[in-house]
């Protein structure tokens, strides 16, 4: 019985009467469909610096497929983020690659630096709670802290409906929790009320 069942599952769970059937091919290559920038330098030291994010679909060939052989299908699609500076050269922020659902609302978003330190810190929405809980007037945030080598901390939050800002006096983002109204200290990678 437990071989017949272990047999069925990928059948079951592959939803295809055929059963599983897999897909068996050669990276083909990466193309950026979609570059937007989403921070730009404003202090003195930055001029010029941006960071952008970036749609990259990721191909393959396919040697074995239901559909046969195939040239050029794209499997997957990634959220990429890059730092360019003035003087034209650019550097990856691989800790900060994501899975993307092709909407502008999955990039980090409102991102400032925190200043006198290396680090900045911003915020990208991760799905409404509505999804898992019920709970019509809260959504998942990702609030990170990052600078352009590492990622010093990343928190996923519930956020209420409202305005997240940034708050430079407490090098905090103010947000409307669950509860009511919080500050996300950035370097400390915690959220307390507000006062």
């Amino acid at each position: 019985m437990r071989i017949l069942l272990c047999l069925l599952c990928p059948i079951l769970l592959s939803g295809c009467p055929a059963g599983f059937a897999p897909l068996i091919g050669t990276p083909a290559g990466q193309e950026v469909h979609k570059e937007v920038v989403v921070y730009y330098g404003a202090s003195d030291g930055e001029r010029g610096l941006t960071i952008v994010a970036q749609d990259v679909d990721y191909k393959y060939d396919l040697i074995f497929s239901p559909d046969g052989n195939r040239k050029g299908v794209r499997l997957e699609t990634r959220l990429r983020y890059k730092i360019r500076y003035e003087n034209g050269e650019t550097r990856e922020l691989p800790f900060l690659e994501s899975g993307t659902s092709n909407s502008s609302s999955s990039r980090l978003q409102g991102i400032t630096r925190i200043a006198d330190t290396p680090y900045w810190v911003g915020y990208a929405y991760t799905y409404d709670s509505n999804e898992t809980n019920k709970d019509r007037n809260t959504s998942f945030y990702t609030f990170s802290v990052f600078s352009d080598t590492a990622l010093r901390a990343h928190s996923d939050l519930r956020v209420a409906k409202g305005p997240i800002r940034y708050d430079p006096a407490l090098r905090a983002l103010r947000y409307n929790g669950p509860t009511g109204p919080m500050l996300y200290l950035a370097l400390e990678n915690r959220s307390i009320p507000a006062p």
